[in-house]
């Protein structure tokens, strides 16, 4: 018989291999009623902080991700929050997190290939502007998100568990396709709305988009599922989420010449492990970990290097991050925004308008103020 914790693995086995998330598909899985799977979905994840997300094949449409390292100028402090939010809602920001530097973000980008010379030229003129001080561009093969694992996290409370880890989940990469297909104005609503409310279903959707539920239906069966727009399913801390016991750990690894394997299990064995990032070159790791565990992730980051040989190693410790920036239900995501009569387009010149705006209005306030989710301790140090 399962321990309470092997349920849970199972639970989250049965999401994570659905192409699209539904109560049926979830009690098929588990082989119980539909009217079973929706209790356990409501009472160990929905009330406990979580939902099952999906994860965007941005291979699948055309895009190229890229991590970019941004450091901004400090006397634009007080205008951060706003540049954010303009690179996420008119841009191709996807997520982000502040490193232990007031000032300094990584940034994770997904770009259509054919965007990608006047996107990045972009970002140079952020630099002429004065709003950046530096940048550094890295490019993204594949990424890969995971639910807690129960290991660490207490499905039974919605917190972290306290007292000794246990063994985690055998995390796997599944490999995906990532040639691009055809896809249609649709499947980026449908998507975006399933990124944002995931637990929609194909009438709810309906209702929501303005659209017949067998063209709901069609899109996702025959496109979304058909053509493998989404990776798949995982489980997510509901929108808002930043506790204050909570931060992200940040590592970066330069693969060795001759164990990128060793070090790709290295770094899936970490019971904390987020997301993975992976290039030819380098492999990222994003770790969700409770403070008083970080000495214990950062020694693992540390014997990660020392044991598989990695050529270069850096980490960063962020109290303030944002992993989903196309969940947020504030404002329409690019995914609707930058779709425009069948093609991808990036209005650069308006977007850096829109930034200036921005930046003279937060700027005209007076004294810094931190960015979102600051407690006022780093505006001490700058003031």
């Amino acid at each position: 018989m399962d321990t309470f914790e092997g349920f849970m693995k199972r639970i989250i086995k049965a999401i994570e291999g659905m192409p699209v998330f539904s109560v049926e598909g979830l009690a098929s899985a588990l082989g119980i009623g539909e009217e079973e799977a929706n209790v356990y979905l409501r009472q160990y994840v929905l009330e406990r902080g979580l939902v099952p997300r999906p994860s965007i094949n941005f291979n699948r449409l055309g895009f190229a991700e890229i991590r970019v390292f941004m450091s901004f100028s400090c006397e634009y402090w007080k205008a951060l929050p706003s540049i954010l939010d303009s690179l996420c809602e008119s841009g191709f920001l996807v997520s982000y997190y502040r490193v232990m530097h007031a000032c300094n973000y990584v940034t994770r980008h997904a770009v259509p290939l054919p965007l990608m010379r006047s996107y990045t030229r972009f970002i140079e003129d952020m630099l002429s502007f004065g709003w950046l001080r530096s940048y550094e561009v890295k490019s993204i093969n594949k990424t890969y998100r995971f639910s807690p694992d129960p290991s660490v996290f207490d499905y039974n409370r919605g917190e972290w568990s306290l007292g000794q880890n246990r063994i985690p989940s055998a995390r796997q990469v599944v490999d995906y396709p990532v040639d691009p297909v055809p896809y249609d104005e649709l499947d980026l609503r449908i998507i975006s709305a399933l990124k944002r409310y995931p637990l929609m279903d194909e009438k709810a959707l309906s209702s929501s988009l303005g659209v017949s539920a067998e063209e709901v239906h069609a899109h996702l069966e025959e496109h979304i599922e058909g053509r493998h727009l989404l990776k798949g399913y995982y489980l997510d801390f509901s929108e808002g989420f930043q506790g204050g016991d909570t931060a992200v750990l940040g590592s970066f690894f330069a693969i060795g010449e001759d164990d990128g394997e060793g070090l790709l299990a290295r770094v899936l064995a970490y019971p904390y492990l987020a997301f993975l990032g992976v290039s030819g070159a380098w492999i990222e790791a994003l770790q969700l970990v409770p403070v008083y565990r970080l000495f214990r992730a950062l020694r693992a980051a540390e014997d990660t290097v020392r044991e598989s040989g990695a050529r270069d190693f850096m980490t960063y410790l962020s109290p303030l991050y944002d992993l989903n920036t196309l969940a947020r239900r504030s404002s329409r995501s690019f995914l609707e925004r930058n779709y425009v009569d069948g093609k991808w387009a990036f209005y650069g010149d308006l977007l850096l308008d829109e930034i200036r705006t921005r930046v003279k209005d937060s700027l005209a306030g007076g004294g810094r103020k931190g960015t979102q989710g600051s407690n006022g301790f780093w505006d001490r140090w700058l003031d």
